[in-house]
């Protein structure tokens, strides 16, 4: 089964349905397992809710820094067409034009690959070395950015009247880049913990054997829906509609979904 952001908010939501449906038992549902309890039970929904929320917010975070950095990527390209036309204007700075074209023409053929956020229930390996051959075509221009900058910096009297490609200029470029390849992937980091948390949600009463339970799911965290369904469901009313297809059972597995009736 796979497992998106839109996974966690539908077991979320069906098991606030099921804590409603609880709630409506008489006599009071009163199990012997406390976390399954109204009580404790509402606060973990709440705590599950606040960790989809961190996670959402943490993609945003990624996608913002991904997509500035392949921005500021684009605009390099056409700066370093301008610089290689500034050099050849001056045939007094023709020796330097081999080097200066060779790191140029590898700058400007560069064809940076676009890095997706992680996925929720975790990558897989071909998924992994996508993203690891993306940040270092990112890593690759950044170092020749920083040659061609550096073969400027050998050029004497090298000042373009224009200020977007001087030297002031596209070394702060250089270091702007440095950067974006530093935010991206501390971004992507900052959202695997959050996703680990969201697979494992916190149970005080049951963390430790949260990855145990179900490993497999990459929904640890819902295991304690699955006991309270399980404890519940003799106890639920005629008039209580509830289905728990979403949830896994104490060894991971999902429900095989029935054919409809013919």
């Amino acid at each position: 089964m796979t497992i998106s952001e839109k996974t966690f908010a539908d077991r979320l939501g069906r098991g606030s349905r099921l804590l409603s449906a609880v709630e409506l038992f008489e006599p009071d549902f009163a199990p012997a397992d406390v976390d399954l309890a109204p009580a404790s039970f509402g606060p973990y929904l709440d705590s599950l809710d606040a960790t989809n929320l961190a996670v959402g917010e943490a993609i945003d975070v990624f996608r913002v820094a991904a997509g500035e950095r392949v921005r500021f990527v684009r605009e390099l390209k056409p700066l370093t067409t301008r610089i290689i036309n500034y050099v050849k204007s001056n045939k007094a700075w023709n020796k330097h034009l081999p080097s200066l074209k060779s790191v140029a023409d590898k700058l400007r053929g560069y064809r940076n690959k676009k890095v997706a956020p992680p996925r929720a229930g975790g990558d897989t390996e071909a998924q992994t070395r996508a993203r690891q051959t993306g940040e270092q075509s990112f890593a690759d221009i950044a170092g020749l950015f920083s040659r061609l900058v550096g073969a400027l910096e050998k050029i004497e009297g090298y000042a373009p009247p224009a200020a977007e490609i001087s030297l002031a200029s596209l070394q702060v470029l250089a270091t702007q880049l440095i950067q974006h390849n530093e935010d991206v992937p501390n971004a992507e980091q900052e959202l695997k913990l959050f996703q680990k948390e969201q697979r494992c949600a916190p149970n005080t009463a049951k963390k430790a054997r949260c990855g145990q339970r179900s490993a497999g799911s990459g929904c640890e965290g819902f295991g304690v829906l699955s006991r309270l369904w399980n404890t519940s469901n003799n106890t639920l009313m005629s008039n209580v509609t509830f289905t728990c297809s979403s949830f896994p059972d104490a060894r991971g597995r999902f429900p095989r979904r029935q054919p409809p009736a013919r």
